[in-house]
């Protein structure tokens, strides 16, 4: 049903992937603006960081939910899922380990 979606459901997780790509090379490229100007490049490198680990966070969160009410779809679907594991810890791992100097800030 279109209307029982909740928010885990809202987007799916290669789009969240594609978008967590996305954000992590945006990330990239105010890095090194802000080596250059940080006064200027702060918000988004920020920003950009976030998205990314949002990004990652809600790839796992969405394959550990998927994981837990299909659970005998996982020798199908093994493979995919490792794949989307790996992409979130990729995304949400270095993308958060790189923001931890800005939470001491606030």
């Amino acid at each position: 049903m279109a209307g029982k979606r909740g928010f885990i459901s809202f987007i799916s997780v290669p789009k969240a992937i594609a978008a967590g790509v996305v954000c992590g090379v945006v990330a990239v490229l105010c890095w090194a603006a802000f080596a250059i100007w940080p006064h200027v490049f702060v918000l988004p490198y920020v920003a950009a960081l976030a998205a990314t680990a949002l990004c990652g966070f809600y790839v796992l969160l969405a394959t550990l939910r998927d994981s837990y009410r299909n659970p005998r779809r996982g020798v199908r679907i093994r493979p995919i899922r490792g794949f989307d594991v790996v992409a979130g810890l990729l995304l949400a791992g270095p993308a958060t380990w790189a923001l931890w100097p800005f939470f001491r800030v606030f």
